[in-house]
């Protein structure tokens, strides 16, 4: 990239400024990660489960997590 920002504007920048710019524009170098898709019986499990603890308020007695 700055090999063709050099050749179209003729000023010299260096490669570790355009990384640094694109990454202040919220440019990242890390693709996303592959996710599989959910499957229609997973989908339905998982909003089963959903509904099933709609009014869980996340309070487990005697918790090893506290």
């Amino acid at each position: 990239m700055s090999q063709e920002f050099q050749s179209s504007s003729g000023i010299s920048v260096s490669s570790r400024a355009v990384r640094r710019e694109l990454k202040n524009l919220g440019f990242h170098g890390c693709a996303a990660a592959h996710k599989p898709n959910i499957t229609p019986l997973n989908a339905k499990h998982r909003l089963q489960w959903c509904r099933g603890h709609r009014h869980w308020c996340g309070h487990v007695e005697n918790s090893s997590l506290e």
